[in-house]
């Protein structure tokens, strides 16, 4: 039955590309709006509706075309100006710089110890 499905998505106007992007779109409103279980459950209500042939399925058709050509565009920007990469590259260096700072002032070691301290303090000032 799902080949049948996917065989007559691809007649429709924006074809999988558009059922696809449907269902990615609703997965992310889901997402946003109420978590993992309203995610798969827009994601799969925004696929069926890709299926009908009236107005809803138009309308749902053309927002899966639309977040596909999204999905495509960010891509296509993203391999040309390598976004991931520099991000990626950016925090690598924020951590090794972070790193260097706690090896040279002893930062998480100066945490620890006033932390310590203060539970001590509040141990003590309790069982008064």
């Amino acid at each position: 039955e799902g080949v049948s499905q996917a065989e007559e998505a691809k007649k429709r106007p924006g074809g999988l590309k558009a059922v696809a992007g449907a269902g990615a779109a609703g997965v992310v409103a889901g997402a946003v709006l109420s978590g993992p279980v309203a995610a798969v459950a827009l994601g799969g209500a925004a696929v069926a509706m890709t299926t009908r042939s009236d107005g809803l399925g138009d309308a749902a058709r053309s927002v899966g075309s639309g977040t596909a050509s999204a999905v495509v565009a960010a891509k296509d920007f993203n391999d040309k100006h390598q976004v991931t990469t520099k991000i990626a590259n950016g925090v690598q260096s924020a951590a090794a710089s972070a790193s260097a700072a706690n090896q040279k002032y002893h930062v998480t070691e100066t945490i620890g110890a006033a932390a310590s301290a203060g539970y001590q303090n509040v141990k003590k000032n309790s069982s008064q």
